[in-house]
């Protein structure tokens, strides 16, 4: 079991994510928060710090 369990009320498939800043985005063993026009922020280290990256470029669900 995972250390971890996703417990969100409401969930979508990614490639559906509705367009509304704020959703929560999660892969194993971290989290991003949806910014709009495809975008979440999401820390990637101490030293790498918080980035914004593309959502369909990573393995998020």
């Amino acid at each position: 079991m995972p250390r971890y369990a996703t417990t969100a009320a409401v969930k979508w498939p990614i490639d559906t994510l509705p367009e509304r800043p704020g959703l929560l985005v999660y892969a194993q063993g971290r989290i991003g928060v949806y910014v709009g026009g495809g975008g979440a922020g999401e820390a990637i280290s101490h030293a790498g710090g918080v980035v914004k990256t593309r959502v369909a470029d990573r393995v998020w669900t």
